[in-house]
């Protein structure tokens, strides 16, 4: 794997049906610190009866240039919720404990994470929540695929576990005013 160069892809979530799942993808020589884009931003419909693959992606965006993923380090910034929140969880399984209503939406653990907590009380902002923003079709379509590319290209899924392999999956965020 060549240290010097990082393949950095973006993917705005769709959901299941639709022709939505944005992509884009920007390649850093960090050695001589320039970045270039792939190809082009493209919105894909994941194949029927399948999901993404990432060389599917690749060669959509790059309309057909053939890229040896071993030759980079990749990162992969996910605009869509990685989990549902622990209690939620617990919750639609039956066995949350007593709930009461929170001070605020951001503290209702069926609905955010503590993560999601720490950024709003970080730097004020609120993120979407999957439960309660109709993210929950992007959520699951993005739980499918990562766990798929977790275990066909060794990604690890930051900060939850880190491999140390220099493929990392992030969760990013657009902010909404």
């Amino acid at each position: 794997m060549n240290k010097n160069s990082l393949l950095a892809i973006g993917w705005d979530v769709g959901g299941w049906m639709g022709n939505n799942h944005g992509f884009s993808i920007i390649h850093w020589n960090k050695k001589e610190n320039d970045f270039k884009w792939l190809g082009k931003s493209v919105e894909l419909k994941i194949p029927a009866a399948s999901i993404f693959s990432l060389d599917y992606i690749i060669e959509k965006v790059t309309e057909g240039d053939n890229l040896d993923l071993c030759d980079y380090e990749i990162v992969i910034g996910v605009d869509a919720p990685l989990r549902f929140p622990k209690k939620f969880k617990e919750f639609i399984n039956g066995s949350a404990e007593e709930f009461r209503r929170p001070e605020k939406e951001i503290y209702n653990p069926l609905a955010y994470r503590e993560t999601d907590v720490h950024i709003y009380e970080t730097l004020g902002k609120k993120p979407l929540s999957a439960v309660f923003d109709r993210l929950g079709t992007n959520c699951t379509a993005a739980m499918v695929h990562l766990k798929k590319w977790i275990e066909e290209y060794d990604f690890s899924l930051q900060p939850i576990k880190d491999k140390g392999n220099n493929r990392d999956i992030i969760r990013v965020l657009k902010w909404r005013k």
